[in-house]
């Protein structure tokens, strides 16, 4: 599964669906295909394919210092979380030559230089880093880019226990409950997605905390303050990917030359 340079994260979860990956795949090509072939290359038992249908919040405030353990689970407003960004397969942005040029060395590590991003425009045929930033600030502004930021790899400062809670929600329980759930510092990432007969959770959270006993405090917060009854928290037991997906890159040329010659596995994942 990690072998798909689109798979970005790829997670173990104490789950009957036990492992949990994200994909990007460029315009024009299937999503679906290529999970259905990583199904049949893994002899996985089941696929449930969960798309992103609205976004109420990517990002999170760690509470880095103090003790933390003693504090009882912070909100605070979401700029812009209104009752969600809606998603449509088809609201693409047309990208010149000069964005994939941009995006191809914006999606690069910044160098530790006193100019950074001059290094990147020389690397990307740009005349000078302002051309770059301004090809940058272009692709944010349609929307094609929707930030540009530093990572923190949250569990060497301390954030090992990350729990994603999944919700039984109604469309209606959505709309208000995925605003309020955005509002929590813990909660880093919350979604809605489809159901299935096999899975009825519908509102996605991932809690970020110290210790299990305080991404279960923010669960019980999220209860109390929402109004859901019905949840199940998935801790990750295993970490098989954790990258960022690079765009406009010759590695899924490779992957598909490796499927074509693959041997459906005998064995099975749930």
């Amino acid at each position: 599964m990690s072998r798909h340079p689109g798979v970005s994260h790829n997670y173990s979860r104490d789950h009957e669906f036990n492992l949990w990956y994200t994909i990007a795949v460029p315009p024009g090509r299937s999503r679906e295909a290529d999970v259905q072939a990583i199904g049949r290359t893994t002899g996985a038992l089941q696929t449930l394919l969960l798309p992103t249908l609205r976004t109420f919040k990517i990002g999170v405030n760690f509470a880095i210092g103090g003790d933390a353990s003693e504090s009882q689970p912070r909100r605070h407003h979401v700029p812009g979380a209104g009752t969600g960004q809606r998603h449509h397969r088809d609201a693409t942005v047309a990208l010149s030559e000069a964005d994939v040029r941009a995006v191809r060395v914006l999606q690069e590590d910044l160098p530790a230089e006193a100019r950074p991003f001059a290094a990147l425009a020389a690397a990307g045929g740009f005349e000078t880093d302002e051309e770059l930033l301004a090809a940058g600030e272009s692709l944010r502004e349609r929307g094609a880019m929707r930030r540009y930021a530093a990572v923190l790899h949250h569990r060497e400062v301390g954030f090992s226990a990350n729990g994603m809670a999944v919700w039984v929600a109604s469309q209606e329980e959505c709309d208000v409950a995925g605003p309020i759930m955005a509002s929590f510092d813990a909660v880093s990432h919350c979604y809605q997605r489809p159901t299935h007969p096999e899975w009825p959770y519908s509102l996605f959270t991932m809690i970020h905390g110290q210790t299990r006993a305080e991404v279960e405090a923010c669960v019980a917060a999220l209860h109390e303050a929402t109004g859901l009854t019905e949840s199940r928290p998935l801790y990750s037991t295993v970490e098989y990917k954790k990258a960022r997906v690079r765009y406009f890159d010759s590695s899924l040329d490779a992957w598909d030359r490796e499927m074509a010659g693959a041997v459906p596995a005998s064995g099975g994942i749930a």
